[in-house]
């Protein structure tokens, strides 16, 4: 039986925190981030994280790395994002007019369109909240890693944990 090649939709506050040494979740980010070139998981860089990040530093260094795949917002992605933020329901539509969060359904219309496994993102009030609302709905099947809980091999096996290498 062939294992089938995972993938992770990287956030920007994932990309931020992999890269900033003094960020609080520096540690575990880049954790995440070596499992993830370790194990061969594709790890997609949106267009909108790429816009987002550039205003902190340029990008071009992580793009030119080879370890990231760009992933250019699309017609399909637009109309997933739709119906993502249909479903969302009027709680954030009210709250829908803030780019940031725009951006979080984006995302998150991205990756389920492209059949992506994961979202990893640090931030839990308003990605990965989103997440959890439509995926308990059985509405979004990427999961969402929130690097702030620390870092989880669980998550990758299907809830089972492995003795690990801790450093």
């Amino acid at each position: 039986m062939t294992k089938s090649i995972l993938s992770v939709l990287v956030d920007t506050s994932f990309l931020i925190t992999v890269y900033d040494k003094e960020r609080v979740n520096h540690k575990v980010a880049f954790k995440y981030h070596k499992y993830f070139v370790n194990n061969s998981i594709k790890m997609y860089l949106s267009t909108i994280v790429i816009s987002e990040f550039q205003q902190k530093q340029p990008i071009t260094d992580l793009i030119n790395s080879g370890k990231y795949i760009p992933l250019p917002y699309n017609y399909d992605h637009a109309i997933k994002t739709s119906e993502i933020a249909f479903n969302l329901g009027g709680m954030d539509r009210r709250g829908a007019s803030s780019p940031k969060y725009k951006d979080d359904l984006k995302l998150m219309g991205q990756a389920a369109s492209e059949n992506i496994d994961y979202i990893i993102t640090e931030d839990k009030s308003t990605l990965a909240r989103y997440c959890s609302k439509l995926s308990k709905a059985n509405l979004f099947k990427p999961k969402v890693i929130i690097i702030e809980n620390g870092f989880d091999i669980s998550i990758f096996n299907d809830g089972q944990t492995m003795l690990l290498d801790q450093n």
